[in-house]
């Protein structure tokens, strides 16, 4: 009857998902180079000028900041051969080891689908592209769940 247990925290694990830290409320998560990028920290602030900056890192410090040039709901997009400028994005594929490999986006796009004021959480996709010396990536399937965010008042 031991199998029993052993299974049951099989499962447990299996379904946890991206959700390992202790805010199970929020999540923040994407496909980034083709993988599965989870976050066990994420960092939200509305600042000054109306603007979300997300931060989100991974257990292999992989992290990804967007900065949304707005705070309502809606989708703040970013295009290649454009001036129109709604967000910014950058990759950072170890920010332990190596910080300095900076990847900006150079198209995308960002949709805040929820934004309730009073409780100051957010929720919303994202994808974009994004270019170093290094070569291109894409992220993509890009979601943050129920963020709790500060102002920077």
């Amino acid at each position: 009857m031991k199998i029993i247990p052993v299974i049951f925290l099989l499962l447990i694990i299996a379904f946890s998902g991206c959700r390992n830290d202790e805010d199970f409320e929020s999540s923040m998560n994407a496909t980034a180079e083709g993988s599965e990028w989870c976050t066990i920290t994420r960092i939200a602030e509305l600042d000054q000028n109306n603007h979300f900056i997300i931060t989100g890192t991974s257990e292999d410090e992989k992290v990804i900041i967007l900065t949304v040039y707005g705070d309502e709901e809606d989708t703040y997009t970013l295009f290649a051969d454009s001036t129109k400028v709604e967000f910014s994005a950058t990759f950072v594929r170890n920010i332990e080891e190596n910080p300095e490999e900076v990847y900006t986006a150079t198209s995308g796009e960002v949709i805040i689908t929820k934004h309730k004021k009073r409780e100051h959480r957010i929720s919303g996709s994202f994808h974009f592209n994004a270019t170093a010396p290094e070569g291109n990536i894409s992220i993509t399937n890009g979601e943050f769940e129920n963020l709790k965010y500060t102002t920077g008042e």
